[in-house]
């Protein structure tokens, strides 16, 4: 699962407790897409954990740099990772994550959508 791939790394750099792992794992019984369309900070995953713990600054897409942490969702599902590289131009980036094509851990290249969500450790 992406999230726990996440939690391993960050562990290595900041004190992960159990509610900034709820945060990462976006743990909720509401609805995702009306937490988005509301600006929820709850479908923000591991930006909301790492901005509410003091230790993450907010980044805009164009100045994302690898080694930065994203959320994103499209309309149908959400997934998080490690920014490997970023092409704003062409609206894509390579992620390092967990994601059921990669058969574990590996880089995957996603569309970059709407509803994206960039984090950096301070």
């Amino acid at each position: 699962m992406c999230t726990e791939l996440v939690i391993a790394i960050l562990q290595k750099f900041v004190d992960i407790n159990p509610t900034d792992k709820q945060r990462i794992r976006i743990i909720t019984k509401q609805n995702i897409q009306n937490l988005i369309k509301n600006n929820s900070p709850i479908p923000q995953g591991v930006h909301y954990a790492l901005i509410a713990k003091g230790v993450g600054t907010s980044i805009e897409k164009e100045d994302v740099l690898a080694g930065d942490f994203v959320q994103f969702w499209t309309e149908t599902w959400g997934h998080c990772g490690i920014v490997k590289s970023i092409d704003v131009e062409n609206n894509q980036m390579e992620l390092y994550s967990s994601f059921p094509s990669t058969n574990g851990y590996g880089i995957q290249k996603f569309s970059i959508p709407s509803y994206c969500y960039f984090v950096r450790l301070k």
